[in-house]
């Protein structure tokens, strides 16, 4: 006994018995004596069920293996109820495990001496020449397994043959199925990776200043000037939809944009003439030479940029979801230029006008706060230095 209230066992192992000691000493002396005996563990003893200690693995009660056997020289095979292989074989396949005892929805299994295999209803004594296998489902049940009969391609003789794994079971003639047993071990007989890889590349948004406009990329990882957006994933998915790079470059997704911007001439004129009205605390001069840089921004957009064809460069949630935060899309009235952000009143703020969203953008690696974004946005409006950032919906008067 190691000590007070504990048992040592084989191997250096202690076991708490969860007493405390007592107050009297002629109850401590026997407490000590009954700590001596060791206790009576659950085990497999000599009695245990012969399903259990003749198995490598557990078999279901009132079941019995169905094993096939090969030939050293690979010529002939045979079937047996035991692991245990007749004196020149080697087990093939374990087929699977079968019914001792008749049971409803099953039928019997019988082997005759000239190699046939057949089921049937009888019962009772079998004449000379045959031999019971066991009994076997009629109803393909989950999980379970077809049993065939087939001609084996070494020998040319029927044989039995059981689910996808059997190593005959693409090369040895289908002739008809006998019906269905228990996979040994049990179905899946392979192990199943419970590891889930999930594939998601960062969405940025990055600033074209030769064409005053905003470029979009999923990519591994952000570089120096770039905005992350957040995650897209690579992977379809339920209630995911793709995520679309047209041919001009605009992101689009299967769910409708509200507006419809349409550049007008006037438009364009407000836009052009917006910086006339910002000059609070600039030089004189300034104001002009910002409607000479916006007139320049327009001739320059005559030219279309470089276009590419679709393609899905991502997945996107349809609906909200928790870690999944809103992307909107808005579009500049003059320039047409599309704004991605997950902020709604940033892009009012800017002077874009909102389309919608364009789905739900994972939030673990987007750029989430005011102070690393871009400082300012040359077409945006006051150049973008007054607009605000809260990411969501807008919130009417929010400052």
């Amino acid at each position: 006994m190691a000590s007070e209230g504990s048992v040592e066992l084989a191997g250096n192992m202690k076991l708490s018995l969860g007493y405390v000691a007592p107050d009297h000493e002629a109850e401590r002396w026997i407490a000590r004596r009954n700590a001596w005996i060791a206790p009576r563990l659950p085990e497999a003893g000599v009695g245990r069920p012969a399903r259990c200690g003749n198995s490598g693995t557990w078999t279901p009660p009132g079941t019995m293996l169905l094993v096939r056997h090969r030939s050293h020289d690979g010529r002939r095979c045979t079937i047996t109820n035991d692991r245990v292989s007749p004196f020149g074989y080697s087990i093939e396949y374990d087929l699977g495990m079968v019914h001792v005892t008749g049971e409803v929805g099953t039928m019997r299994l019988l082997a005759a001496e000239d190699g046939r295999f057949f089921t049937t209803h009888a019962e009772g004594l079998l004449a000379d020449g045959y031999s019971a296998l066991g009994y076997i489902e009629q109803a393909p049940l989950p999980l379970l397994d077809a049993l065939e009969l087939r001609v084996d391609p070494a020998s040319n003789q029927l044989t039995l043959v059981a689910g996808s794994s059997d190593p005959l079971y693409t090369t040895a003639k289908s002739i008809s199925t006998l019906g269905f047993v228990e996979s040994y071990p049990i179905n899946p007989r392979v192990h199943v990776d419970p590891r889930i890889t999930w594939r998601v590349l960062t969405l940025v948004r990055a600033v074209d200043a030769a064409h005053w406009r905003h470029r979009y990329a999923a990519i591994e990882q952000p570089r120096t000037g770039e905005v992350s957006l957040g995650g897209v994933s690579q992977n379809p998915g339920r209630g995911l939809i793709p995520l679309r790079c047209e041919h001009d470059g605009r992101l689009t997704s299967e769910l409708p944009m509200a507006s419809n911007v349409q550049r007008t001439w006037l438009a364009r004129a407000k836009w052009v003439a917006a910086p006339l009205n910002w000059t609070e605390g600039r030089p004189r001069s300034w104001a002009p030479r910002a409607v000479g840089g916006r007139i320049g921004a327009l001739a320059r957009r005559r030219t279309p940029p470089e276009t590419h064809d679709s393609a899905v460069i991502g997945y996107v949630r349809r609906d909200p979801f928790a870690g999944w935060g809103p992307l909107f899309s808005a579009t500049h009235p003059a320039l047409g230029d599309q704004y991605l952000t997950r902020s709604e009143i940033e892009a009012i703020d800017l002077g874009y006008q909102l389309d919608g969203v364009i789905g739900y953008i994972l939030d673990g690696v987007a750029t989430r706060t005011r102070e690393h974004l871009p400082a300012e946005v040359k077409w945006g409006s006051r150049f973008g230095q007054r607009r605000r950032y809260i990411e969501g919906h807008a919130v009417p008067d929010a400052r």
